[in-house]
């Protein structure tokens, strides 16, 4: 709709809808939200798709035992799965709960973080194991 000459749309307008035009076709579904905990979602574009499940940093200074964080990121989506639930281990532990998202996404957690702790991802239908990540440790 034009008023004498101008167009209703403000500059910018039309170039922001079609941002969101282009978008909306987006086949990948977000990550379903985490539970309330010690973490807080990132967004997983800051990593490469070819990483299957790693962290960052992928190690923990040993004078940092229990005070460190670290952002774990996954990319499962050839897995099949559609919800995937992440544990945490320590060292001869039993894997405990920790939260549950889509097969791609990262996360930060901490800073609880100890050398020896580990990760499992499991699919949420069946339980198996898609991926597991041991935090290495460093001297100081």
């Amino acid at each position: 709709m034009a008023v004498r000459g101008r167009s209703w749309m403000k500059p910018g307008a039309a170039a922001c809808l079609l941002l969101l035009a282009g978008t909306s076709g987006c086949s990948r579904a977000p990550a379903p939200p985490p539970a309330p905990g010690d973490y807080q979602v990132l967004t997983p574009s800051a990593y490469s798709d070819s990483c299957r499940f790693c962290s960052v940093p992928d190690a923990v200074r040993e004078c940092d035992a229990g005070n460190a964080t670290i952002r774990l990121h996954w990319h499962l989506q050839e897995s099949g799965a559609r919800v995937v639930n992440i544990f945490v281990s320590d060292p001869g532990g039993s894997e405990k709960p920790f939260a549950q998202y889509g097969p791609e996404g990262t996360v930060e957690v901490g800073p609880w973080i100890r050398p020896g702790q580990s990760f499992q991802l499991r699919d949420d239908a069946d339980g198996r194991l898609l991926a597991e990540l041991a935090v290495a440790g460093v001297g100081c």
